[in-house]
């Protein structure tokens, strides 16, 4: 394999463009190294230590370190300047994404999912007041709350609560009053017959 890429490597005329160390910036080339799958770049010797630098970095952010201990680590393990490691993890967080950010989103989702069966039980067990709050809770988290949507959401709730209704008649007075409801919804509709035309 390493004699197959320093072949090509010394073949400089022959390789695609995307392969030439032309006027395409680090972060260019070293981004088409992790996302171009369909041409193959082979990265100089620096680049290839800014690319290890750039993976260090975005590691130490995985675990859970600061921006500023990672840039004292990094420091230490490559002997750079403290300029250059701010870029590098800059540069690693634009390459691979910010941790801390996908992170968040995953606990968001997390306690979203949380949120939303206990919504459901509570709307299943009939308790509606509970099951309004875990939708309030819900718009909350994903940036949805406002007053209108809340007042109105709260007007729904109202709506679907059950109401009961008791009737105490005898079962004659009923059968009368279905019969009234009947005579007042059927009617014949006043119509002539027409007759073929020969």
């Amino acid at each position: 394999m390493e004699n197959e890429r320093s072949a090509l490597v010394s073949q400089q005329d022959n390789l695609p463009r995307e392969m030439k160390r032309s006027k395409d910036k680090d972060f260019d080339r070293i981004h088409k190294y992790y996302y171009k799958a369909d041409t193959r770049i082979e990265l100089s010797k620096e680049e290839e230590e800014i690319r290890e630098r750039w993976e260090k970095a975005w590691f130490l952010l995985c675990k859970g370190r600061t921006t500023k201990i990672t840039a004292e680590l990094m420091v230490r393990f490559f002997k750079i300047s403290n300029a250059t490691a701010y870029n590098d993890i800059k540069k690693a967080q634009m390459l691979f994404g910010d941790p801390k950010n996908d992170l968040k989103d995953a606990k968001r989702r997390i306690v979203e999912q949380q949120l939303q069966d206990g919504a459901n039980r509570a709307f299943k067990a009939g308790n509606l007041e509970m099951h309004h709050k875990y939708l309030k809770e819900i718009a909350e988290i994903n940036g949805l709350k406002s007053d209108s949507i809340d007042q109105n959401l709260a007007d729904v709730m109202k709506k679907l609560v059950p109401t009961t209704i008791n009737i105490i008649t005898n079962v004659d007075e009923l059968k009368k009053a279905a019969e009234k409801l009947r005579e007042e919804i059927i009617q014949d509709i006043p119509y002539e017959e027409a007759s073929k035309a020969d």
